[in-house]
């Protein structure tokens, strides 16, 4: 690469000896100069090289207060006027009391507490006792029946048979509730009963429990306490202003000022003076056409030439101006696009493809956005049980008693279907799942 290059400059001009440059000329400054007489202002008079005047100077001095006190000129006395803050008394609503920054009131409501019953017993509200559940037995009125037995047991399907003796001079008068002898010959008394599934067993509970509140005196009822909240009606101060929730008292302090003079001046009550001498320097002139500096007069007389120039050597005069041309020899330089980097006389650039992962799910599952989800139902048969003394038969709970035989349908349990969903994460817990362990590769 090659620049070629013109450099010039103005060439320095040179004055005769005795001269100097001003400008574009040449000057040569002669002074003529002589003592000036020294003049006094009016009242001042000449003491040596200085002009003296004596006066006496008084004023009256400022009265100075505390800091925070301001000066009355009526009571010539310092003054100060302090403002305190308190927090005024809050008034409450009737039957409130202040809580903190709010009124607040304690109300109690009674509900009733839960009864507490024994194992087996359950509470019913509607007869507001415990209350066992089992087998009635209930029985019909006697019968009696004139039919003639030999020395055995007759057997009555679901009766429970009964018989008693009744002598041939007793009669036919009737029937007695128990049997004295398992056989006879003449009538027989009996009696069926009819089972049902009812309160075998009742009591009114006597332990209770709360489930809010407390116990109150009387067990069956429980006490709870609620807070209810309101804000003040209004604010009260003892003294000063009321200002929102705040109370404001203004205070004054009064204080004697003190007096001072500045530097040089005497206090003599509340006027400061001093004596003051002022001196001055005397005044000088000169004559038409000097100049005064200090005491001495001035008078400046200018010679004019034209200056020569001249350059240095390889440069070329021109009026005013030297001037030589240069040749300058430089490497080139190599740049790069945004986002290219340089590497000798090369650009490059690296350039990253990124793709989003793809998801998939095991067999079996269903993919919804990353999450794999399978439904299963478990069915099994239903299980039977009987109530305490029967025993399962099949579907059937039987029991067997004197002579009677008691059947009854078995209650079938059945298991609960559950069904699972499956959700895979890339972190190994996820809040509300419970990790299987298992793993996969996804594909980025």
């Amino acid at each position: 690469c090659i620049k070629t290059t013109t450099d010039s400059y103005t060439s320095s001009p040179v004055c005769p000896t005795g001269y100097t440059l001003s400008g574009t000329s040449c000057i040569k400054t002669t002074t003529d100069s002589y003592t000036s007489s020294p003049v006094c202002p009016t009242g001042y008079t000449l003491s040596g090289t200085s002009c003296i005047k004596t006066t006496a100077d008084s004023y009256t001095s400022s009265p100075v207060c505390p800091t925070g006190y301001t000066y009355d000129s009526i009571t010539k006395a310092c003054s100060s006027a302090a403002t305190t803050r308190y927090d005024a008394t809050p008034v409450c609503p009737i039957g409130y009391k202040i809580d903190g920054s709010r009124c607040s009131v304690t109300m109690n409501t009674m509900i009733d507490a839960d009864p507490v019953c024994s194992t087996g017993y359950i509470y019913s509200s509607i007869s507001d006792k415990c209350e066992k559940s089992g087998i009635i037995t209930t029985y019909s009125n006697w019968v009696c029946s004139n039919e003639i037995y030999s020395e055995k047991q007759s057997v009555y399907s679901g009766l429970i048979a009964s018989r008693t003796y009744l002598s041939t001079s007793y009669g036919y008068d009737g029937c007695v509730s128990a049997c004295y002898m398992p056989y006879y010959t003449y009538e027989e008394c009996y009696r069926s009963a009819t089972y049902t599934q009812g309160i075998v067993d009742a009591y009114t509970p006597t332990n209770f429990t709360c489930p809010m509140g407390v116990p109150s005196s009387d067990p069956r009822y429980c006490d709870v306490y609620t807070v209810s909240y309101k804000y003040p009606t209004s604010y009260t101060c003892s003294e000063g202003r009321l200002d929102g929730t705040f109370c404001y008292v203004t205070y004054t302090d009064y204080k004697l000022p003190t007096y001072s003079c500045s530097t040089g001046y005497i206090l003599n009550g509340t006027t400061c003076s001093k004596t003051i001498t002022d001196t001055k320097t005397p005044t000088y002139s000169c004559s038409t056409g000097y100049t005064l500096n200090g005491t001495t007069c001035s008078k400046t007389i200018t010679d004019t030439k034209t200056p020569t120039y001249s350059c240095s050597t390889g440069y070329i005069l021109n009026g005013k101006t030297c001037s030589k041309t240069t040749t300058d020899t430089k490497a080139p330089t190599y740049s790069c696009s945004t986002g290219y980097i340089l590497n000798g006389t090369t650009c490059s650039k690296t350039t990253t493809d990124a793709k989003a992962p793809v998801y998939s799910c095991l067999s079996g599952y269903t993919l919804n956005g990353t999450t794999c989800s399978k439904t299963t139902t478990d069915t099994k048969a239903p299980t039977y049980s009987c109530s305490t003394g029967y025993t399962l038969n099949g579907t059937t709970c039987s029991k067997t008693t004197t002579n009677i035989i008691d059947t009854k349908d078995a209650i079938a349990k059945y298991k609960s279907i559950v069904s699972k969903e499956y959700k895979w994460s890339p972190s190994k817990t996820l809040e509300g799942w419970i990790s299987t362990g298992k793993t996969r590769i996804v594909e980025l």
